[in-house]
């Protein structure tokens, strides 16, 4: 999904701690997408917490491409999800 938005991208595991997204999925019956937006040293939960602006925009930019592909109903492979369905892949 990111390179819909932004072009080819590394990947990379990015994030620490833990979502309590199971209590949002299970009673929704469906799927969540995070996208990590912090610069690696942005002293998290500290006195002099940051975040880089440039960080900020491209998530923003991220994530309209990612809700565009679920809209479109396109697979993280870029192919398209079968009609009627319901589920990202």
């Amino acid at each position: 999904m990111v390179e819909s938005a932004r072009g080819p991208a590394v990947k990379l595991p990015n994030t620490g701690g833990g979502l309590p997204l199971v209590s949002i999925e299970r009673p929704l019956g469906t799927h969540t997408i995070v996208n990590s937006i912090g610069n690696h040293d942005n002293h998290q939960h500290s006195y002099d917490e940051n975040l880089r602006l440039q960080n900020l925009w491209d998530g923003i930019e991220t994530h309209g491409g990612s809700s565009d592909d679920v809209a479109r109903g396109a697979n993280h492979d870029g192919s398209r999800a079968p009609s009627g369905s319901r589920h990202y892949r």
